[in-house]
């Protein structure tokens, strides 16, 4: 399913994004996400579990975590 592309409070994607890795404690990740072309919440969103572990080299749990909360 897609979400609407807007941040909340008009916040740009990328922001959205570390602030949702930040939550989720995730945050180590994000230069990996950034780096591997990852740059919104949308972005993240339509990659699998593979792509997340093979792609970016999140541990499995974490990548589970990461797209449950997209």
């Amino acid at each position: 399913s897609t979400a609407p592309l807007q941040g909340a409070g008009g916040t740009p994607q990328h922001e959205h994004l570390g602030n949702l890795l930040s939550e989720l404690k995730l945050v180590n990740y994000s230069q990996a996400l950034h780096e591997g072309g990852y740059e919104s919440v949308a972005d993240v969103c339509s990659a699998s579990l593979e792509d997340l572990i093979v792609d970016i080299g999140m541990k499995k749990p974490h990548a589970k975590r990461l797209l449950t909360a997209t």
